[in-house]
């Protein structure tokens, strides 16, 4: 068993009235669409990745999580489709859009596709759930909450990216830290995830920070937007339109821009690039999101000072 097939089995089982939703095209879709924002199909030179994780894993185990605390059918759905509006390459759009301190310009389409699913509105209607939690999941700090707070989506994130890519995650801190988390009342009066044991944060946080690094690293800063460039210019050779984005997963795109490539020097060349390159070719980067995290302990913040 890989680390994360272990990561995912200690999840628990997918509860029955979660599963009908697991068919919906909205989600399926996020099957081709990687947590890493495409960075797997770049320069091996540059990444070097150790599993594959989509954001259909990342939405179903955030859904999983959020369960596990909660047992709230509302929530665990409103952070099942966190991500529906996610595009083809995540944030690399976000980067094309020069949003590279929030990082959410694409989440605007969340709540259309929600809307245009039919099949979606029955199944909510039939779990007594509003569309409009769904829609305003940034609502359920449980489910997303702004930094430094812990909530299901960053958890997530950190253990998945640890994973499959920082490689700082095995199986027994991996139980440890699921086993610790609980929910308290923060400083706010606000639901939030935190842990039982302070070694296990530290431990969380340490994880984290270098998730951070490495994504405000000049190198991955460098191939976020070769590839905003590459998409950029397809977009403006009308080679696909930006609702493909939306419609295809990542191997769908990427096969369009290699069919393409040679019909324009300049795309051909930004391909190359991104596909070979070797060192950020460049000595200035824009700021960049801060991925900080600030957890509670049993209540308590670990840090006294909370950077926002």
């Amino acid at each position: 068993m890989t680390l994360y097939k272990y990561y995912q089995s200690l999840l628990g089982p997918i509860p029955e009235f979660l599963k009908k939703y697991l068919e919906l095209d909205i989600l399926i879709r996020l099957m081709d669409v990687s947590i890493f924002c495409g960075m797997e199909y770049g320069s091996k030179k540059m990444y070097e990745f150790h599993a594959f994780i989509s954001r259909f894993d990342h939405s179903l185990n955030t859904a999983l999580i959020t369960w596990r605390l909660t047992h709230d059918k509302k929530s665990t759905l409103a952070a099942l489709f966190h991500d529906v509006a996610s595009p083809a390459f995540s944030h690399v759009i976000d980067f094309m859009n020069k949003d590279y301190l929030v990082q959410e310009s694409t989440e605007e389409r969340t709540e259309s596709i929600l809307a245009s699913s039919k099949e979606l509105i029955e199944m909510l209607e039939s779990d007594g759930v509003e569309l409009e939690d769904i829609i305003n999941y940034k609502n359920d700090p449980v489910v997303d909450s702004r930094r430094p707070h812990l909530c299901a989506d960053r958890l997530e994130g950190i253990i998945s990216v640890s994973i499959g890519w920082t490689n700082l995650m095995n199986e027994e801190l991996l139980k440890e830290i699921l086993d610790s988390l609980t929910l308290f009342t923060n400083e706010e009066g606000e639901l939030e995830i935190g842990f039982n044991n302070k070694l296990v944060a530290e431990k969380v946080v340490e994880i984290n920070n270098e998730y951070n690094r490495r994504t405000s690293s000049i190198n991955d800063y460098y191939m976020m937007n070769l590839m905003a460039k590459v998409i950029k210019k397809c977009l403006s050779l009308n080679i696909f339109t930006l609702d493909d984005l939306y419609h295809y997963g990542e191997h769908g795109i990427i096969d369009i821009i290699e069919e393409n490539k040679s019909i324009d020097v300049e795309l051909e060349m930004l391909w190359l690039e991104f596909k070979t390159t070797k060192e950020a070719n460049i000595t200035f980067m824009e700021p960049v999101k801060d991925k900080c995290i600030n957890p509670l302990i049993l209540g308590t913040r670990l840090f006294k000072t909370i950077k926002n």
